[in-house]
């Protein structure tokens, strides 16, 4: 069983963002990353990634599972 698995970050470039890439970066996983001027947005990491975290303000975060919540698979 491979247990590399693919982890996209929302928000990547944030403070959270960047210290999640770096755990899971070092952790052995693929980590795409989707924020302001990136070429990954947050629907194509849904559709890309095993896990999706949304590492963003708390006021906009809602807006973004919304968005993303009907692109993920279960």
């Amino acid at each position: 069983m491979n247990s590399r698995i693919c982890i996209g970050i929302i928000g990547g470039k944030g403070a959270m963002g960047r210290w999640f890439e770096r755990f899971f970066t070092q952790s052995g996983h693929k980590v795409l990353i989707s924020d302001l001027q990136t070429m990954f947005t947050p629907k194509l990491l849904a559709k890309l990634c095993d896990v999706v975290i949304i590492s963003v303000p708390l006021d906009i975060a809602p807006d973004i599972a919304k968005t993303i919540g009907p692109r993920m698979s279960e």
